[in-house]
């Protein structure tokens, strides 16, 4: 959107504005602009603060509309993506500086500046990036308040580990807090993370979504303690690791011990999105592993897998090297190939018979989603060519159980879509799991 189409929009469809949306907004000064005047306001969403001059009132708008307002997301990623590219630049000083003007704005709206002393939002839902959150919830200011907020994402942010801890402190805040469905991506991390990270998941109330995309130096977290808060009460999981590697990222590969801790504790799981070692779907695992785990590691973990009775939607975040293969000419037929692979492990078809138990998989993904995928943004880091690229994008396919191949019956995965989930959602699949997005691609060898 531009600034002429708010405009136009401000002037005749205020009374009716009770979601804004604002997304790759491309301002004008040129143009006149009307301020943002929207009474009764229950939605705002703006990932364009790279362009400062749309927040000139945005003190006044969230004042006006703290009644109101019941979601919110601010963020700034196409600015977040620039410096994701280039690892070697301040991320701090420009995180620093847009979080303050921020700030500045929302006390500008209030006379004299002078705050409420209570959180001055209560909302349901709250998404933050690209900023440093521990400046927006701490004595003096705090722009939400936790204990009401039933979902929280925080993407490419700073100060967490000052900010979570915050949010858990005393048993009474903690017993108090609604919190069901908590996100998070976080670039850059080291090791001083692990146990703020871990601490905070394991002090929530048992949430129902949890997805964390960390890039974080090795080895894998592990993830008991906090499986044993969530497991029962998790629906959707998706925990995908990668760390900084040759000038891209390259996944973090859960051992079959912790894919089994995933299973042993989430029963209820419909959705999972996880990386994982292609061992486990290859017929030689002990040979096709990139880990030194005895075969029955991988036997123990693919029985489990089958052994998943609520798993409607899968997906294995990250590609199988191609070593040598053509991506451009059988990148299609690749990635059916393991696509059938995971499904001819899950149900256990080698001898053409469908074994019991076996989950109700209804939608199999591979890869994932990128900014380039959901914004239309720049390229992605660490790719050599388009066919590249199109080749680890995301894959959604359907899971046929009904085909039959010369008399015998196999589950096939068909191709839906590719880099979106928008049709298989269309169509009532579960896609939660699908929506996590890096702001580059992986590393790869294809």
């Amino acid at each position: 959107m531009n600034s002429a189409t708010l405009a136009v929009l401000l002037e005749f469809q205020v009374p009716k504005i009770k979601r804004l949306k604002l997304i790759n907004y491309q301002h004008d000064a040129t143009v006149a602009f009307p301020g943002l005047e929207l009474p009764g306001l229950e939605s705002l969403r703006i990932n364009s603060m790279d362009d400062l001059e749309v927040h000139f009132r945005i003190g006044e708008l969230l004042k006006d509309n703290s009644n109101s307002l019941r979601e919110l997301s601010f963020g700034a990623e196409a600015t977040a993506v620039k410096f994701n590219h280039n690892p070697d630049d301040d991320v701090s000083s420009e995180i620093d500086f847009r979080t303050h003007f921020l700030v500045d704005q929302i006390k500008a709206g209030y006379k004299g500046g002078k705050l409420p002393e209570t959180p001055l939002l209560r909302l349901d839902s709250c998404e933050l990036k690209f900023l440093d959150v521990s400046a927006l919830m701490k004595p003096g200011f705090c722009l939400v308040n936790i204990a009401f907020l039933t979902s929280l994402c925080l993407e490419s942010c700073w100060g967490l580990a000052n900010f979570l801890p915050t949010l858990i402190c005393g048993r009474d805040q903690q017993s108090r807090m609604s919190l069901r469905s908590f996100s998070l991506r976080h670039e850059r991390g080291n090791n001083s993370i692990r146990p703020v990270l871990l601490s905070f998941l394991g002090a929530l109330p048992p949430l129902i979504h949890l997805s964390v995309l960390l890039e974080m130096p090795s080895p894998f977290l592990d993830l008991t303690t906090v499986l044993q808060v969530h497991g029962t009460s998790l629906r959707s999981l998706v925990w995908d690791q990668q760390t900084r590697h040759g000038g891209g990222r390259v996944p973090l590969i859960p051992p079959p011990s912790q894919v089994m801790e995933i299973i042993l504790h989430c029963p209820y799981l419909v959705e999972l999105g996880v990386t994982l070692d292609w061992g486990l779907f290859m017929e030689t695992a002990d040979r096709r592993s990139s880990m030194p785990e005895p075969p029955s590691s991988f036997l123990n973990a693919q029985k489990a897998l089958r052994g998943m009775k609520a798993l409607r939607t899968l997906n294995v975040r990250n590609i199988p090297s191609t070593g040598s293969f053509d991506v451009a000419v059988r990148g299609d037929c690749l990635h059916a190939a393991f696509a059938n692979s995971v499904l001819a492990t899950l149900f256990d078809t080698a001898d053409g018979f469908f074994r019991s138990p076996s989950p109700p998989l209804e939608t199999l993904a591979l890869g994932s989603l990128t900014y380039r995928d959901v914004y239309n943004g720049v390229g992605c880091l660490a790719i050599k060519d388009e066919a590249t690229y199109n080749f680890i994008r995301l894959k959604v396919y359907s899971v046929d159980r009904a085909y039959y191949f010369e008399g015998q019956r196999k589950p096939l995965a068909i191709l839906r879509e590719k880099g979106s989930y928008e049709k298989t959602e269309a169509d009532g699949g579960r896609v939660t799991v699908l929506k996590p997005y890096w702001l580059s691609c992986e590393k790869t060898d294809v």
